[in-house]
């Protein structure tokens, strides 16, 4: 499993590509399994609250496109982005372990 947490913030600010509930839903998972994996809170994460908002839509057959209530989120993603250009998250995840694995009862 691979983390890449500067993919999953511009993933989530430039959702286009992300155009069926398959490829949304797929999106949304790997960015929880990176939050995970980087020790934080998934509930808290903008990213993944985003994503999860434009897999809602297409669920709902709105237009994907950015709503207001967005920019909040999308302020955040940013922000993130900005502190990883300072603070390489390579350093969060060495200090974790670099081979941390959640017990998935294999």
């Amino acid at each position: 499993m691979s983390c890449d947490i500067d993919y999953r913030y511009r993933r989530a600010l430039e959702p286009d590509g992300l155009t069926t509930f398959e490829t949304a839903l797929r999106a949304l998972n790997e960015a929880v399994d990176d939050v995970r994996l980087a020790g934080r809170q998934v509930a808290t994460c903008p990213a993944v609250l985003l994503l999860t908002r434009h897999l809602q839509r297409i669920a709902d057959g709105r237009p994907t496109t950015c709503e207001a209530d967005d920019q909040i989120l999308r302020a955040q993603c940013i922000e993130r982005l900005g502190e990883l250009k300072h603070r390489p998250a390579i350093i969060a995840l060495v200090k974790r372990g670099i081979d941390y694995r959640r017990n998935r009862g294999l």
